[in-house]
């Protein structure tokens, strides 16, 4: 019962079984599932944080459960960095935030995908502080690179 329930989390209700590209699709659906906390960025962080400190205990139970280090089906870390990515959504404009949105997401995959320094080390963090804590990061670079990007272009036009 306890193995059903921690899978049921990890997979973010299953979406983590999809084939081929699981991470991709938690991401998406992470978008629509933060989408109402979008417009609310500092209960979005709160929600986050909880999440981060749940999931990094489910995670590390999940590998102990199964044998499998950093196992790919159990994708709430992507539920996790694409929250990062969408705080603060750099637009005052509501019909704005959409195409953010979809920025965020490409640059959350890119930084999750690609693993720059210091993600590719953070990763070896032991259980589920090296699975959470890398996405984690790579969606702290995607929002940064959002922001700035959006900053860069209000001062151009």
């Amino acid at each position: 019962m306890k193995k059903r329930l921690y899978l049921t989390l990890a997979t973010v209700f299953g979406v983590g079984y999809l084939p081929w590209m699981p991470g991709t699709w938690t991401s998406l659906a992470a978008v629509f599932i933060w989408w109402p906390l979008v417009g609310k960025p500092w209960l979005l962080l709160l929600a986050l944080t909880a999440l981060f400190f749940v999931a990094v205990h489910l995670c590390t139970e999940v590998e102990k459960m199964d044998g499998v280090k950093d196992p790919p089906y159990a994708s709430i870390d992507e539920l996790l960095g694409m929250g990062v990515a969408l705080l603060f959504l750099p637009s005052p404009d509501p019909n704005l935030k959409p195409y953010f949105a979809v920025m965020a997401f490409i640059l959350f995959r890119l930084f999750d995908i690609w693993k720059p320094y210091p993600i590719r080390r953070i990763e070896n963090l032991p259980g589920g502080w090296g699975i959470m804590t890398d996405d984690l990061v790579a969606g702290l670079y995607a929002n940064f690179f959002l922001q700035v990007g959006a900053f860069v272009v209000r001062i151009i036009a």
